[in-house]
């Protein structure tokens, strides 16, 4: 009894930990909408191990007591576990189950250590492309605000939607500030939202339910989603638009976070087709008021449940969007690093205990399929980078390396902050599974497009959430001579 009240102190306090980027002993995946395409899915999860020792990972399929699958994956690497074509994808679910409380979709993962975990998904043989990326256990709150894009084509029925899944049992979810007048499946009984409805949905630990606006207007960005115990939730458009003008359309997805986790500071690179590039910015309470770029006057001041859309022209010079904000809000980025193609992802805010190394798996490759890829990366300015253990400095001055499309070494200053500097990495050198480590805080994201054949886009950030913190104690020994301080986030620990 000694022990676990010690381990209690610790961890509340914050003073121990066994770190890696996102990290966590568990990770639940909430299933996505299929999109119109019957071309066959590819689709993978992907697992990777940044400890010193294996990890063993159990992968539980919605409510199922019985893993449907078992990997030990060794250290420094990773595992991915196929997924299967239409209709058999235990991540993507069909159209009739739009709507409906399901209890064979989605996954729960449970590992000895803390891994990282990715869902990345391609429709209609690559024509549709994005990812999630698992934040762990620090996905799991009781209110979320949406973020789902607001444009999409006119075609098949099918925009932005919301997908839930429980942590226990007896969970009631509550969702409103829809828009009113419109049609989405699994709210209202799939007729037109009254003004002020609120849908409740009650889900066992396990289950999942999707909801998905009919038509070519966005109905759920911003609506605020209340649980009385965790959940999990992704958030996307089936059917994201390059722009309003274009005919061209993409999978947009990614894992939310809690309001708990949201943050005032963020910034965000731009990608390699500017005309495609847009920031959003979800406020959850009222008068948030918006700075961008070291500005003293706010570029919008939003109600809670409103967001303002910042493009291409709001960028500096040096290719970055500083964002400030009085209170914490959801920042996403719709990438496009190809022509006419999109991805979206969520921005990590600045925090004190961003993690300084992250293993990114398969970063030219999903399912045997070729990927083209740049890494975006954000760090303090005295900060220095290096890629599976090697100085970045010697990959350019190789050639297999740029930085912006250069060998300059020095990162790009970022307007609105002294402390921080913008890395954006591409070349040969990206192949497999890719170490990013840096002696400061560490915001990474992959952002892909395919090598060959119709154009996609995709991505996410792999690092700069909070960090799972994992104490481990064993029983045969004494304390504190087991204790695991990690990776240098902290600066000591204390006994209490």
């Amino acid at each position: 009894m000694l022990k676990k009240i010690l381990l209690l102190f610790v961890v509340v306090l914050g003073w121990v930990a066994s770190v890696q980027a996102q990290g966590s002993l568990e990770h639940w995946l909430s299933p996505i909408p299929d999109s119109h395409n019957t071309e066959p899915h590819i689709g993978e999860v992907n697992i990777s191990n940044l400890n010193t020792v294996d990890a063993t990972v159990e992968i539980f399929r919605g409510t199922d007591t019985s893993p449907i699958a078992t990997y030990v994956v060794p250290a420094g690497t990773n595992q991915a576990h196929a997924l299967g074509g239409r209709g058999n994808n235990d991540m993507v679910l069909v159209d009739d189950d739009r709507g409906m409380v399901l209890s064979d979709m989605g996954y729960h993962i449970v590992s000895d250590v803390p891994v990282s975990v990715d869902h990345r998904q391609a429709m209609g043989l690559g024509s549709y492309l994005d990812f999630q990326v698992s934040k762990g256990t620090n996905a799991i709150g009781q209110t979320f605000r949406a973020a789902t894009y607001d444009i999409q084509r006119n075609f098949f029925n099918r925009a932005d939607f919301i997908s839930m899944m429980a942590t226990e049992d007896n969970t009631i979810i509550e969702v409103s500030g829809f828009v009113d007048g419109l049609t989405i499946l699994g709210v209202n009984n799939d007729t037109a939202v009254p003004a002020g409805h609120v849908e409740t949905i009650v889900l066992n630990r396990g289950e999942t339910y999707v909801m998905q606006t009919l038509g070519a207007v966005a109905a759920m960005n911003g609506v605020l989603v209340q649980a009385d115990k965790g959940i999990v939730l992704t958030n996307g458009n089936s059917e994201g638009r390059y722009t309003v003008s274009t005919n061209r359309w993409d999978l947009l997805m990614d894992q939310s976070i809690p309001v708990t986790e949201i943050g005032t500071e963020h910034v965000v690179s731009k990608t390699e087709n500017d005309a495609g590039d847009r920031v959003y910015v979800y406020a959850h309470t009222n008068n948030t008021s918006v700075f961008l770029n070291g500005e003293v006057t706010p570029s919008i001041t939003l109600a809670a449940g409103e967001y303002v859309a910042f493009d291409a022209t709001d960028f500096t010079d040096d290719d970055n969007m500083h964002i400030r904000t009085t209170n914490p809000a959801y920042v996403y980025q719709i990438s496009s690093d190809s022509v006419g193609e999109i991805g979206m992802y969520l921005v990590p805010p600045f925090i004190c205990t961003a993690p300084r190394s992250v293993l990114v798996p398969k970063v030219d490759d999903l399912d045997g399929n070729g990927l083209l890829q740049s890494f975006h990366i954000v760090t303090r300015s005295l900060g220095e980078i290096s890629i599976n253990g090697t100085p970045l400095q010697d990959y350019l001055t190789a050639g297999t390396l740029t930085n912006y499309g250069t060998d300059d070494i020095n990162g790009h200053y970022i307007d609105g902050s002294t402390e921080y500097v913008s890395y954006k990495l591409s070349g040969s050198a990206l192949t497999g599974d890719i170490l990013v480590e840096s002696t400061q805080d560490l915001y990474c994201a992959l952002v892909v497009r395919p090598s060959v054949g119709v154009g996609t886009s995709g991505g996410g950030f792999y690092s700069g959430f909070t960090p799972t913190i994992n104490l481990r104690i064993d029983d045969a020994a004494c304390l504190p001579q087991v204790l695991d301080v990690g990776d240098d986030l902290f600066d000591g620990y204390r006994w209490f």
